[in-house]
């Protein structure tokens, strides 16, 4: 803690102002941003609901907690603070700590310093500035003047009442009434020196490069795609820090820096997006003793035909597991035997009430969670009928593991994290890679390859029976057919592929109740349904040529941009207006959603989508307006990154590339910049050229990547075969 030595007041005996204290359940507390108060927080509190316990305070500084001008508001200080005000009010719960802007970096040196006080931490458009070193070579230059710049402009306002400087005087001028509302305080200079203080001393040095690895709890970096203040590129340089972080980007019109008044609703479901367990049931249908169907990787259409069948007798829901489909998916969660067994369980008892025991059934990862819910649970079941289940088999003296299976599933968990890890596929597939292959991985990692059989099995006290068809060369089958001998498990080996239940419902029908066989006529195989993007290979294929096939379209368009192929600026100037035209139409839609939801301020935003429209309409049919602007925005790009490049290359202490390298990028960006002024034609084929080269570049190095990645599994698979 930092304090000024002939400081009055002393940190220790100073109290937040406790705003609001509502609802019941788990408890999150709520820190607001600079110049404003807790209030800003009842829209989303609102949001959340009354199944949690919500609290949130008033700053030091701010609202109705102490306004001290002889300390130095560092984060430090607000962590002693709320350390004492929740301690005096006797939280000594693990809670989720939420904090917003300013908020947001308290939070952080909070959560860093009391990790035990904290179950999960959510950083909502916290501003942070870490040192060059771990700016990635991508975009270096860029995001060093935009860092810098920020800094400056915050240095510039923090200055502005000791030196009245040009900003603070129009604050304190003809503009004052407009001041006093954003500062929500009459007392001008008194509320100036409190956020000059707050920007110099915790917004400027917040401290994320010392604190994020020092977090224990899962944690949450999420910020508005239209933020000017924290670039959601930006964001991505916190995961560097700590791999382990979820990184989030909230979209839309609204998704400014002023989240909590744009879109309260929007971050309530943020907020609970990593408390929520609840699975989705795709389908229920039927009457009679209670069935579930754990789905998985295979999804809830391929078990269809078998709950059709089953419904005659059962009343049949179809539950997707925790990750899949169209259940949550918080990154935050570790996707173990533990995790998926606590979400079954809790759907099982919201669907049936303990009116019977439930029979589990479930194929591949479902029929693994169905048997460690029996191992777990222990009341409330029947029995289970696990069809090849995802593990790997126990192993007794003398035996060898000879599983292609095993070795598939390590090979694509590596994968997996490579893609996760590399920076150029995040460009490519952004959040969705994230949201679709971590609860994947995790799975495969803390639940199919940890899963130890014979310790589930002496835990087990309700009848099993193991389908192991003949075709599925992966199954645990000589130590299912011990199992068979000496314990209640029960063992069968129906002719057919390891996907038996989806090409012969009717007899996977027959294994789960035997009563239904004389009930089912004319058995064939069905049509198998398309599996194999579905299945941990095929997830793992679909998003690695997907990124392989944009790497060839970033390659193709890179050679197309440096061939000979004549482009005139017209036509370059007419794709420029159509990209205008799109975003326009874009903004128009996007408003008049807005309106279908009676949501604020879509007005503006219809209007200046309109305004839009009618400008790319102008430029359409005015060719030689469109070429001057578009000269005009080529110029100003380059102006920018050559003023980046040629900052970096005299500034930074540090540089990825050498730093001549950073000189000449500057010169050329600045030449091609005053020549796309000076003559639009030859400063576009520059920029042409430019271009092509980094695209072809870049599509090279994601096609390498595809390469390399799949050499990682051919590794692997050897391995493990």
């Amino acid at each position: 803690m930092t304090t000024h030595e002939a400081a009055v007041t002393q940190i220790e005996t100073l109290r937040l102002h406790k705003r609001y204290d509502e609802g019941q359940g788990q408890l999150i507390v709520l820190l607001h941003g600079l110049n404003h108060d807790a209030s800003d927080w009842r829209a989303v509190i609102d949001a959340i609901g009354p199944n949690y316990h919500c609290i949130a305070f008033d700053l030091l500084g701010f609202g109705e907690s102490p306004h001290p001008l002889d300390i130095d508001y560092t984060a430090d200080e607000h962590t002693v603070v709320l350390d004492n005000t929740l301690n005096d009010l006797g939280l000594d719960e693990p809670f989720v700590l939420v904090g917003y802007s300013l908020g947001g970096d308290i939070a952080l040196r909070y959560a860093a310093t009391f990790p035990h006080r904290v179950r999960r931490l959510f950083l909502l458009a916290a501003p942070f500035y870490p040192p060059i070193e771990h700016f990635p070579a991508r975009g270096f230059s860029s995001r060093l003047l935009q860092s810098v710049l920020v800094q400056w402009a915050w240095g510039v306002i923090a200055r502005g009442k000791q030196g009245e400087n040009a900003i603070y005087a129009i604050a304190n001028g003809r503009m004052r009434d407009y001041a006093r509302q954003w500062l929500r305080s009459d007392d001008l200079p008194h509320r100036w020196e409190i956020m000059s203080k707050n920007l110099t001393n915790c917004i400027s040095a917040a401290t994320f490069v010392d604190d994020l690895p020092k977090l224990t709890m899962p944690t949450v970096f999420a910020a508005g795609t239209r933020d000017p203040i924290v670039r959601p590129a930006q964001a991505l340089l916190l995961k560097r820090m700590k791999p382990d972080l979820e990184v989030r980007h909230i979209h839309g019109l609204k998704a400014d820096h002023m989240l909590l008044d744009r879109l309260p609703k929007r971050v309530g479901e943020e907020i609970l997006l990593d408390e929520s367990r609840r699975l989705n049931v795709p389908l229920r249908m039927g009457s009679g003793p209670p069935l579930a169907i754990f789905v998985g990787l295979e999804g809830a259409a391929a078990w269809r035909p078998v709950a059709e069948f089953l419904s005659e007798i059962h009343d049949v829901a179809l539950i997707e597991l925790l990750g899949f489909g169209e259940s949550p998916a918080p990154l935050a969660a570790r996707y173990d035997m533990n995790d998926h067994v606590v979400a079954v369980r809790a759907a099982v008892r919201r669907l049936w009430r303990r009116r019977a025991d439930v029979v589990l059934v479930g194929s591949g990862l479902g029929a693994t969670i169905a048997l460690g819910t029996a191992a777990l649970m222990g009341t409330g079941i029947a029995r289970v009928v696990a069809f090849s289940p995802a593990c790997l088999a126990p192993l007794e003296a003398g035996d060898t593991v000879h599983s292609s299976h095993a070795g598939a599933l390590l090979a694509a968990r590596e994968q997996i994290e490579a893609i996760v890890r590399d920076e150029r596929a995040r460009g490519f597939m952004g959040e969705v890679l994230e949201r679709r292959m971590i609860p994947l991985s995790r799975s495969v990692e803390g639940t199919v390859l940890a899963t130890d059989l014979a310790q589930l099995a002496e835990r087990i006290r309700h009848p099993v029976k193991l389908v192991l068809p003949t075709e599925d060369a992966d199954a645990p089958r000589e130590w299912a057919r011990r199992q068979a001998v000496t314990g209640h498990f029960q063992l069968a080996e129906p002719a057919g592929p390891r996907a038996f239940p989806f090409a012969f419902p009717e007899l996977a029908v027959a294994e789960i109740d035997p009563r239904l066989l004389e009930r089912i006529r004319n058995i064939s195989p069905h049509r198998m349904p398309r599996l194999t993007a579905r299945t941990l290979a095929g997830v793992v294929r679909s998003l690695d040529q997907r990124i392989f096939l944009r790497g060839v379209a970033s390659l193709l368009v890179g050679l197309l941009l440096i061939s000979p192929i004549p482009v005139s600026a017209v036509w370059a100037a007419r794709g420029f207006t159509a990209w205008i035209g799109y975003s326009a139409l874009t903004t128009v839609l996007r408003a008049a959603g807005l309106r279908r939801t009676e949501q604020s301020g879509w007005q503006a935003w219809m209007l200046a989508g309109l305004l839009e429209l009618a400008f790319a309409s102008l430029m359409l049919f005015d060719t030689r307006m469109a070429v001057s602007l578009f000269g005009l925005l080529i110029f100003a790009w380059m102006v920018w990154h050559a003023a980046a490049y040629l900052f970096a290359a005299w500034k930074a202490a540090a540089t990825p590339a050498p730093r001549w390298i950073l000189w000449l990028k500057g010169c050329m960006a600045l030449a091609i910049a005053v020549t796309a002024l000076l003559a639009p034609e030859t400063g576009g084929l520059l920029l042409r050229w430019v271009m092509g080269g980094y695209f072809s570049i870049s599509g090279a190095l994601v096609v390498g990547h595809r390469f390399r990645s799949r050499q990682r599994v051919l590794r692997a698979c050897r391995g493990f075969v």
